[in-house]
């Protein structure tokens, strides 16, 4: 069947570690002696998934379907929570395993959020940059090309979403300075791509929300206006019971020295 769809030569064959010996040896064997070739490039064995310390196993009825979980909590998180283990490891399933990996998974989210809402929806036109700017984009290639080692490194996802996280601080370092202007925005958006590229477009890990956020911008852009309006008639009290009624609707909006942002929670 494989040399009918795939020809006598394909990339690669997955399945469980336990399928190693007698399984996977046997058709190497087989597929050796009848076409002299091996059959499969790569041979990708993962290791077992447990669910409360037990192998998952349909025929013992211990096991759950990817329907099922997906009902308690978003795609995104569940790729982070398995990405997060090297893919030939044992991975460990029950629900104070997600609780605990959902906290990194929200501060990824909550930090590429906010990067999108700095940037905003039309991205600035390349700039010459300098100083930290220049600086910023240097340690974003770094960055990539440790992610994209990672990857090539027996698909080191665990390692990959780790540089992630070191992006973050990075970036976040970048913001504490005192930085505006057209090359800071640039700086800020090459930033945004990098993340994109790499959480989004090769491991799908952030939650985007980009129809709610697409949807609200031009009304949020017309609250916080009126807002930033309030503040300076030193109307603090409207003002501050706007952005508390927005909490309660799911919006956070924070205050900054750059102006006012907001997320959809």
């Amino acid at each position: 069947m494989a040399a009918k769809y795939l020809g006598e030569d394909f990339d690669f064959h997955g399945g469980g570690s336990d399928l190693i010996f007698p399984h996977h040896e046997n058709e190497i064997a087989q597929t050796q002696g009848a076409t002299g070739r091996p059959g499969a490039r790569f041979w990708v064995h993962n290791g077992m998934l447990n669910l409360k310390a037990e192998k998952m196993s349909k025929s013992t009825g211990n096991f759950l379907t990817i329907k099922d979980v997906l009902q308690e909590y978003p795609k995104e998180l569940l790729r982070f929570y398995i990405l997060s283990n090297h893919y030939r490891s044992e991975l460990e399933y029950h629900d104070e395993k997600l609780d605990e990996v959902t906290r990194g998974w929200r501060r990824l989210n909550s930090f590429v959020a906010e990067l999108r809402q700095m940037v905003g929806s039309k991205l600035p036109l390349p700039v010459p940059l300098a100083g930290s700017q220049m600086e910023l984009q240097q340690e974003l290639q770094e960055q990539a090309q440790r992610f994209e080692a990672a990857m090539r490194d027996d698909f080191n996802t665990a390692l990959a979403i780790a540089s992630l996280f070191d992006l973050m601080k990075i970036v976040r370092a970048y913001q504490a300075q005192d930085n505006s202007g057209p090359s800071h925005d640039y700086a800020l958006s090459l930033a945004l791509q990098t993340f994109t590229q790499l959480g989004s477009d090769v491991l799908g890990i952030f939650q985007w929300q980009q129809d709610d956020g697409q949807q609200l911008e031009p009304v949020m852009d017309m609250v916080l206006e009126l807002r930033q309006t309030l503040r300076k008639e030193k109307n603090f009290a409207l003002a501050d019971a706007i952005r508390d009624g927005l909490e309660n609707a799911g919006i956070t909006v924070e205050d900054t020295a750059q102006g006012a942002r907001w997320k959809v929670n």
